[in-house]
């Protein structure tokens, strides 16, 4: 199933699509004033995303092929494009601050970020000798999804800190950033 909406309809699907998420996702709006910005709260990570149902350039609805639940793909008048699924907030990753990266997966969540960290953490903390390359490498894929979801208006600061751990033990096992 793949169908495409814009205008007002893309509007109307959106919100159908977030009511019927009430476990992934929190909407702040004011019913007043239908033209306020909303602000969409990923339940798992907390994170938030704020714009207007009148910003919704399209909503293209799909499912998931590996397990046939339905997400959408919204793009925004700001060039902003994400998907909402599930799982929760779902962005491309950016390559701005690494440079390409063929083990990266295409897209990326905040569920997908801390099984990565959760994984590094490990590896650095157990100084897991010989798997010095593998953590870089993680760690870069991680700075690729936040720079990813900062792309599309999260505040990626606290995992930010988080990743500065993670450099420094990297640093001090001597390996090259």
């Amino acid at each position: 199933m793949t169908a495409s909406h814009s205008g007002e309809a893309a509007a109307e699907v959106l919100a159908e699509f977030l009511e019927r998420q009430r476990l992934a996702f929190t909407v702040v709006e004011d019913p007043k004033n239908p033209n306020a910005p909303i602000t969409v709260i990923e339940n798992f990570s907390k994170k938030t995303l704020t714009f207007s149902y009148g910003q919704v350039v399209s909503v293209q609805e799909a499912r998931s092929p590996q397990t046939q639940t339905r997400y959408v793909r919204v793009k925004l008048d700001d060039e902003r494009a994400f998907a909402l699924a599930g799982v929760g907030i779902v962005f491309a990753p950016s390559f701005a601050s690494t440079g390409p990266l063929p083990e990266c997966p295409p897209t990326a969540s905040f569920r997908d970020f801390e099984k990565l960290y959760r994984h590094v953490s490990h590896v650095v903390d157990e100084h897991h000798e010989g798997h010095e390359l593998e953590a870089l490498q993680v760690f870069n894929v991680l700075l690729a999804f936040l720079d990813g979801a900062r792309a599309i208006g999260l505040d990626v600061g606290e995992e930010e800190r988080r990743l500065e751990s993670i450099l420094e033990k990297l640093e001090a096992a001597g390996v090259s950033v």
